[in-house]
């Protein structure tokens, strides 16, 4: 932590490192920035937000005889009526 400092200061910084003056938190104030690699930060972001989208499951629907009722068989491998 570098603490409060002038933008040109912190600008100066993150060249001198050769990486990205990043503003993390724009409303606060003073306002929060990090000195980081962006590339590096905006593939963790989409790596993040890959794994916290749901798995959707497959649904496969057997037919038996025509005057029978379909039933659909679902991944846990439990059966429902599933009437149409």
């Amino acid at each position: 932590m570098l603490g409060v400092m002038p933008i040109e200061q912190a600008l100066d910084l993150a060249n001198e490192k050769k990486l990205d003056l990043v503003n993390i938190s724009p409303n606060a104030k003073p306002p929060v920035c990090k000195i980081l690699d962006y590339g590096k930060y905006r593939y963790e972001l989409q790596k993040k937000e890959k794994e916290a989208k749901p798995v959707k499951k497959k649904r496969r629907e057997i037919h038996r005889e025509k005057n029978s009722l379909p039933f659909v068989i679902r991944p846990p491998g439990t059966l429902s009526l599933c009437l149409r």
